[in-house]
């Protein structure tokens, strides 16, 4: 065999093991703490003060997004992994929840959702966006995700402080495997 088969067979190999573990590292434990914190803040803040609830989801989810980003691609090179096209799918698929948001604000101004509605909604959205980074980058996002899609219908029946009690849930889902070893590679 030739030093160009033989390369090109093991080339072949690597990319067929890196295929079959997943291509995407496990999250930084520092990124579902942060998220954490902000759906038991935000959550909250929706039961009791609706104004400040809507800054914290305007302003800052998107901070947290972007912090998120700097933090996964400060983790990657530390252990001297520097792949742009990770970088983009992370971007893409957890961006998606901020650019699902824009077409559900227009629904609330013209009037199509209300109320409890929207928030519903966004947590519908935010609970399949989680569970789809859990099902394609790491699996511990899947519990939080499916609690929040369940959450969002559940929280009709909920007579008292039912955002804070949704918040309180997702908040340990995230949190809790985060605290687990990352088996979605194995």
């Amino acid at each position: 065999m030739t030093e160009s088969h033989q390369l090109h067979d093991d080339l072949r190999f690597v990319r067929r093991a890196v295929a079959r573990r997943g291509m995407l590292e496990p999250t930084p434990r520092a990124i579902p703490f942060l998220w954490a914190a902000f759906v038991l803040v935000s959550f909250t803040l929706l039961d009791f003060n609706l104004r400040a609830a809507m800054w914290m989801f305007a302003l800052v989810a998107p901070l947290l997004g972007v912090a998120s980003g700097v933090i996964g691609a400060v983790q990657g090179r530390r252990q001297g992994e520097v792949d742009k096209r990770v970088g983009y799918l992370h971007a893409l698929h957890w961006g998606t929840i901020f650019l699902a948001m824009l077409p559900l604000t227009v629904l609330a101004a013209k009037h199509r959702v209300s109320g409890q509605g929207v928030g519903q909604v966004a947590t519908l959205i935010v609970g399949v966006v989680y569970f789809l980074g859990g099902v394609h980058f790491d699996r511990r996002w899947m519990p939080s995700g499916l609690l929040m899609i369940l959450g969002s219908a559940a929280i009709t029946f909920v007579p008292r402080y039912p955002w804070t009690i949704l918040g309180a849930v997702v908040c340990l889902a995230i949190i809790l495997p985060s605290l687990l070893p990352n088996r979605s590679h194995e």
